[in-house]
């Protein structure tokens, strides 16, 4: 009779302060319901909670991408399948109700069934930095057209004279001219109509920097990430990196082009009714994804030839303009597909990645630092060896003067020059120990002199006091030793 534990299934619905937890069998066996804190601790008591049970190989999580981020990293550390949880099926939960405890058993009854299998986002890449920093650009986008919207209004209800003035330029011209605004002792209304226009135009310009200095940080992630995808007519830094938000840091989740476009909302829809067999749009899908291949397809239909002539020949056989771009959006993105799994594989061999350190904090390096550091090492090997030729030579010197010098009588006696020799520690010695030590002696060959040479490898200040490790090699050499052909440390 088989003694092995039977396999368990979790599933978590999460929120903000407290995850409800259910645990099934491989049958579906409810065996045990839990909360747990959204904290480390938290994290570690459901593990232990749940393995108590036996192990634990599959884990249902809803909101793997928001709340449930922190337990998707504990559990995929602890070698657990994590798999992504859609909502729940609104008619199912008007009939049933609603609660944590149901939800979170029926996210582990999705696992088990195989319902759902979608992979989520590891979130620890360079495709993670783009999201967080496409984040901050989208709500500075808005705030700031809302900003020039409230400056247009104010100017279109200011007097005549005013809107002359302020509400015939562009919006840049515009907030300019506001900013150049003093209040003085005018009526009540016209001083709060400056000092409005005036903070207005200065949230404006703020806003405007702060998106001048994201676009330029995305810019430089994106070229490094996506290489390919920026080669492609009509794709741009803002697209691309959509596109790689969209697609996530493991390239595993895209099993097809066609997952690919489902995922972005291009894939066809077929409405045919009767005689009619037609494909519509499809409404679902990341839109922002969305957005961006219907931004390449414009730019294409305006400049590529290839695209005017199908545009044409699509027109000529009774095509709308929104199926012919649906058309063109589902193309281009199995051009695409090929491309964006080759940048995604390469920004993993990249130095340009989020590696787990002590309590998964990341940590970002550019792959030149990694050259350099490279570079530094092997200086560093070359050294050590120079060091041990030298200890060697030290001791070949110091072995016949022993047994050459007389031993001195006496307890007090001086010591001599084998004395002096034999004293010396060969991990620390120096060329002023060495020349003493072998005073008298006949000079050494030119190949000797080349050996003796000390290498010349300070302490640089605040460096680490490990000798062995990388990092107090590296703080060694590079205060001394010139490395050809390798870029500053970042």
């Amino acid at each position: 009779m088989s003694t092995t534990q039977p396999t368990i299934t979790l599933g978590i619905d999460t929120h903000r302060d407290t995850h409800a937890c259910a645990a099934l069998d491989a049958l579906g066996r409810s065996l045990g319901m839990r909360g747990v804190a959204t904290t480390p601790a938290g994290y570690d008591e459901l593990l232990a909670w749940a393995r108590a049970f036996g192990p634990v190989t599959h884990a249902g999580i809803e909101g793997t991408g928001s709340y449930g981020a922190g337990v998707t990293r504990v559990l995929r550390d602890a070698g657990v399948l994590v798999v992504e949880i859609n909502r729940p099926d609104r008619a199912r939960r008007r009939r049933r109700g609603k609660n944590d405890p149901t939800d979170a058993e029926n996210a582990a009854r999705a696992v088990l069934s195989g319902d759902a299998h979608a992979v989520p986002k590891a979130q620890d890449g360079v495709v993670e930095a783009l999201r967080i920093l496409m984040v901050a650009r989208r709500s500075a986008v808005k705030v700031r057209t809302q900003a020039g919207n409230q400056l247009r209004c104010l100017l279109i209800t200011a007097p005549a004279g005013e809107h002359a003035i302020l509400g015939r330029a562009r919006l840049a011209a515009c907030v300019a001219r506001c900013l150049a605004l003093e209040p003085t002792a005018v009526p009540t209304l016209e001083q709060a109509r400056l000092r409005a226009l005036r903070a207005l135009a200065r949230r404006w310009t703020l806003l405007t920097e702060a998106l001048a200095e994201l676009d330029a940080a995305m810019a430089r992630l994106t070229a490094v990430a996506a290489p390919r995808l920026l080669d492609q007519h009509g794709v741009g830094p803002h697209t691309a990196a959509t596109l790689l938000i969209t697609a996530g840091d493991n390239p595993e989740r895209l099993r097809s082009e066609a997952a690919l476009a489902a995922l972005c909302g291009v894939s066809p829809v077929e409405a045919s009714s009767g005689r009619v067999t037609r494909h519509r749009l499809n409404r679902g899908g990341d839109r922002q994804a969305n957005n961006a291949l219907w931004t390449i397809t414009l730019v294409r239909a305006r400049g590529d030839a290839r695209t005017q002539a199908y545009v044409e020949r699509r027109t000529g056989e009774g095509r709308a303009r929104k199926e012919i771009f649906r058309c063109l959006k589902r193309y281009i993105i199995r051009e695409l597909y090929p491309l964006l799994l080759a940048d995604l594989a390469g920004a993993r061999h990249l130095a340009l990645t989020w590696e787990r350190q002590r309590g998964r904090r990341g940590v970002l390096r550019d792959a030149r630092t990694r050259a350099a550091g490279r570079a530094h090492l092997r200086v560093a090997r070359r050294g050590a060896g120079r060091h041990l030729r030298l200890r060697r030579l030290v001791q070949r010197r110091a072995a016949p003067l022993q047994s050459r010098v007389r031993q001195p009588r006496g307890l007090r006696a001086a010591p001599g020059r084998a004395a002096r020799a034999s004293s010396l520690n060969p991990a620390s010695v120096t060329r002023g120990q060495l020349q003493s030590a072998t005073r008298g002696r006949q000079p050494p060959c030119a190949r000797e002199r080349r050996r003796a040479r000390p290498p010349l490898m300070k302490q640089a200040p605040g460096a680490p006091h490990n000798p062995g490790s990388f990092a107090g090699v590296a703080a060694r050499v590079s205060v001394s030793t010139a490395v050809p052909n390798a870029s500053p440390t970042v």
